[in-house]
């Protein structure tokens, strides 16, 4: 096979165009796009994967939850952390060998896009569940009323030999099944608190309300101590990175962590 030259009247390939993209190849033929046209796909790509994150953290968000409550929903923090990274890519390949008009914007685009990547894996989650229960003490009428009647009913709860309390129910003496304590009972801020945050276990210990619960292979626990209370060891660096423990208010903390049992 001869190679083309100008004498042979074959057309010299221009060095200094670039060829077109070639987008999804398959069994209905071969489909180029230019680069106009493969960066519109991108970006079209990148709303759509917007859109998606941000309705799962809205979801979180109204559910009082660091994940949808259905197993299949454990991998999203995966599966949208792997999506933006790859955009994030894709996009950058592309920057780098198309230089476009504004530079600084879709560099701005691709550091965001990279962010969202860890972001969505390791964080959003308990980001959005904070949040939720930053909101939920505001509307309950504050941390502070919240922390005082939590305090209040858990005192006047009567205790085992171990120090523990339940919160919300009780075991007959002579024995029986667990008997919840009718709602109306309830303080108003510590009612309204359990509803929307309820307890797996029910138990509070040494002073300290615990309202713990398990979404998605994923524990939460709202602590919910005295003024100045504070768990054992605070919040170290690895806290604040990943967001195990978390400050809400004054002796009010949040945990979150993988379920193990």
């Amino acid at each position: 096979m001869t190679e083309p030259t100008a004498a042979s009247g074959n057309a010299l390939p221009d060095p200094g165009k670039k060829p077109p993209l070639n987008y999804a190849p398959g069994a209905l033929g071969r489909r180029e796009l230019s680069p106009r046209q493969y960066r519109n796909v991108l970006l079209w790509m990148m709303g759509v994967a917007l859109a998606a994150t941000v309705a799962w953290w809205v979801a979180m968000f109204c559910t009082c939850q660091p994940n949808v409550g259905y197993c299949v929903f454990f991998f999203t923090p995966l599966l949208l952390g792997a999506i933006w990274v790859s955009l994030a890519w894709q996009l950058l390949t592309f920057v780098r060998q198309y230089p476009q008009p504004r530079r600084r914007l879709f560099w701005a685009i691709i550091g965001v896009a990279f962010f969202l990547g860890p972001y969505n894996f390791f964080r959003a989650g308990g980001d959005m569940f904070e949040l939720s229960v930053r909101f939920h003490l505001w509307r309950a009428g504050g941390a502070q009323k919240v922390q005082a009647q939590f305090n209040q009913w858990l005192a006047r709860r009567p205790a085992s030999g171990n120090h523990e309390r339940q919160l919300f129910g009780d075991f007959p003496p002579a024995g029986g099944s667990y008997v919840p304590v009718p709602a109306s009972k309830l303080p108003p801020a510590v009612r309204y608190m359990h509803r929307h945050f309820p307890s797996r276990l029910d138990m509070g210990s040494d002073d300290v309300a615990n309202l713990d619960n398990v979404y998605v292979l994923t524990t939460t626990n709202i602590m919910i101590g005295p003024p100045g209370w504070e768990p054992q060891g605070g919040a170290d660096w690895r806290d604040h990175v990943f967001g195990g423990h978390r400050k809400v208010a004054d002796g009010i903390w949040v945990m979150i962590g993988m379920y193990d049992k």
